[in-house]
């Protein structure tokens, strides 16, 4: 099975890690930007990939023209946290500003 994850984050430049085993491959794509993430995908089906998922730094709408720009029979995911996870993740973000 290959799978490819994505991770957006302000300040990444594009860049690519590998971790494999006897029976998976998954490759790890950091980005910045929604152009890049899409570049990042394109690259992942090109090397047939099984499934692409994206971290939660990318917006439903992101995820959205993100997948109809694909057009790909390749399944798309996208991470999120559960409500309560998400206000945890909130307090942390804007006590630290």
């Amino acid at each position: 099975m290959k799978y490819g994850f994505i991770l957006k984050g302000s300040g990444y430049k594009i860049e690519k890690r590998e971790i494999n085993s006897p029976t998976f491959k998954t490759t790890v794509y950091a980005v910045s930007t929604y152009q890049d993430a899409l570049k990042c995908a394109e690259s992942l089906i090109k090397e047939t990939v099984d499934i692409i998922e994206f971290c939660g730094g990318f917006s439903e709408d992101e995820i959205t023209k993100i997948i109809s720009t694909l057009n790909t029979t390749v399944p798309v995911g996208h991470v999120t946290f559960r409500t309560t996870e998400q206000e945890k993740l909130e307090k942390r973000h804007y006590s630290s500003l």
